[in-house]
């Protein structure tokens, strides 16, 4: 395996945000989640929540795909907004409904991915790397880690685990790789690299925030009854 320059893009992002992405994963209900302690409704407000993630997230993406210091990393391929509503769908709650709860963290998390859209912000890339290569390198462990906490609703038959399904390792692999290589060709400035930087410290902070939230349920409106 080749060595990765320590000043490309996609290493900086790695180096600079180590310790934010570590603490994300010990988090809230993150937490809860990986150590099996986490309820059916608690999964689907974290699916909810992040349903919400992910529509600001890609729609702001498609905007500013023929800008040359966004556009490269809007990968369809990628997209998730459509996995979790399937998703969602299996386990029989809302997707579309007015009233789905998000904690105030993630309604600031959506006001901000609108308001890099509308100014075609390099700063969105960040987000694309927070979220995706996150779900790329994370997600056959979390799959498990749903079908084990939820088996009777959670399976190839049953659906609900279509958030972290890319397809075969290889494609994962190649998923990986470019959306790396994409990163690291933006034709960006020294200041706007670090702008991405600090954007990407800011969206594991706000992760933190809301898996923080998620865990407390005073912070969310009552869910609909999850069969």
């Amino acid at each position: 395996m080749h060595d990765v320059s320590p000043h490309l893009l996609s290493a900086r992002l790695r180096s600079g945000t180590r310790t934010l992405h570590a603490e994300a994963e010990r988090t809230g209900v993150m937490r809860d989640l990986l150590r099996g302690r986490l309820g059916l409704p608690g999964y689907v407000a974290l699916l909810q929540n992040l349903q919400a993630l992910y529509a600001a997230l890609e729609k702001a993406l498609q905007s500013c795909e023929s800008d040359a210091k966004v556009g490269p990393v809007c990968q369809p391929a990628l997209f998730r907004q459509m996995a979790i509503e399937r998703d969602l769908s299996a386990y029989g709650a809302p997707v579309t409904d007015p009233a789905v709860p998000l904690v105030p963290g993630m309604r600031a998390y959506v006001s901000r991915l609108e308001t890099l859209g509308r100014g075609s912000s390099p700063r969105l890339v960040a987000h694309a790397y927070v979220r995706y290569l996150g779900d790329l390198h994370g997600g056959q462990v979390l799959a498990r880690v749903v079908r084990d906490a939820f088996p009777w609703r959670s399976s190839a038959e049953a659906g609900g685990l279509d958030f972290y399904h890319f397809g075969s390792a290889d494609v994962v692999a190649g998923h990986i790789g470019a959306l790396r290589q994409a990163l690291d060709a933006l034709p960006l400035s020294p200041a706007e690299t670090d702008a991405v930087i600090e954007e990407a410290c800011w969206a594991f902070g706000q992760h933190v925030r809301v898996f923080e939230e998620l865990a407390r349920p005073a912070d969310v409106s009552p869910l609909p009854h999850v069969p």
